[in-house]
């Protein structure tokens, strides 16, 4: 029988508990400026990620309401806000409007594998 899953796309703005035995990680997606609590196996992710996650809410006794995620996918940074978040970028080096060339290298290599 074939579930009812809902998406929400994001980025992930930090992450608050992450098992490195099996992948079980709880975090923060930020979705339409609203923070969501997801939860799941996330077999890499980090900070600054944009993700889109199929899944379904639920009710934790003690943490209040969660995305359990059954399944994800990693999105391209759309703009340019995204790209700063993505590679880490600091406010100040906002300012000069500068990537240094690892970040391009980071960059390049997940969204662009053949460039």
């Amino acid at each position: 029988m074939e579930e009812n899953l809902e998406s929400i796309e994001g980025y992930v703005d930090h992450i608050i508990y992450r098992n490195a035995d099996n992948g079980y990680t709880v975090l923060v997606l930020v979705c339409n400026e609203e923070e969501e609590t997801c939860v799941g196996v996330f077999s890499d992710i980090a900070e600054g990620e944009n993700i889109k996650a199929k899944g379904s809410y639920t009710e934790h006794p003690t943490y209040g309401r969660q995305f359990q995620v059954k399944s994800f996918e990693e999105k391209a940074p759309q703009d340019e806000v995204a790209i700063e978040r993505y590679s880490g970028i600091r406010g100040d080096q906002r300012d000069r409007n500068c990537l240094s060339g690892k970040d391009c290298a980071k960059i390049q290599g997940r969204y662009l594998p053949y460039h």
